[in-house]
């Protein structure tokens, strides 16, 4: 009888021992040597939402998707970091009119500015893609106040769009 108790117990464990590793989430572990590190050349895209507000956020993706595609038409052939400064900071202009015409559609009256310069990121992984903190070159989007949650991804080389939702920074 003893032995019929402890080959359930046995049974009941191993089953309840299945189920959980079948239902718990699984967490892919990614080697040093897997993570790819971009490179310190790259040129990033940065925008900052007026404010946590959905409405903030979501006009922040609106510009978001409408200026990284016409940046990645102009940058796509591009094999030089000094191509892509120049071809970048020419077009200022044209990323300046197309966020205020994004605000304006939405009705909003909030503020603008277009940088390009240098700009603080914190370290982050995404993925197998490993961004270092530092400070990058980097178009810079400031909606309003610039105090939401901001967007950014790689613009140059490659115009690969890693992307991901920051924090403040």
């Amino acid at each position: 009888m003893k032995t019929k108790h402890l080959a359930i117990i046995y049974l009941l464990i191993l089953t309840i021992g299945t189920i959980v590793s079948i239902y718990m989430p699984k967490v892919e572990m990614v080697g040093a040597e897997d993570t790819k590190v971009i490179p310190d050349e790259a040129i990033r895209l940065r925008i900052l939402a007026n404010s946590d507000a959905e409405e903030d956020q979501a006009v922040k993706r609106l510009i978001r998707d409408e200026v990284n595609e016409d940046i990645t038409k102009w940058v796509e052939e591009l094999t030089s970091l000094d191509e892509a400064r120049d071809v970048i900071t020419s077009h200022l202009p044209d990323i300046q009119a197309t966020a205020e015409a994004v605000i304006k559609e939405q009705g909003l009256e909030q503020s603008v500015k277009v940088d390009f310069g240098q700009a603080e990121f914190p370290t982050k992984l995404y993925g197998q893609y490993l961004y270092p903190a530092g400070d990058y070159e980097a178009v810079i989007i400031t909606l309003g106040e610039g105090e939401g949650a901001n967007w950014w991804c790689v613009l140059f080389p490659h115009c690969v769009s890693w992307i991901f939702q920051m924090g403040r920074l």
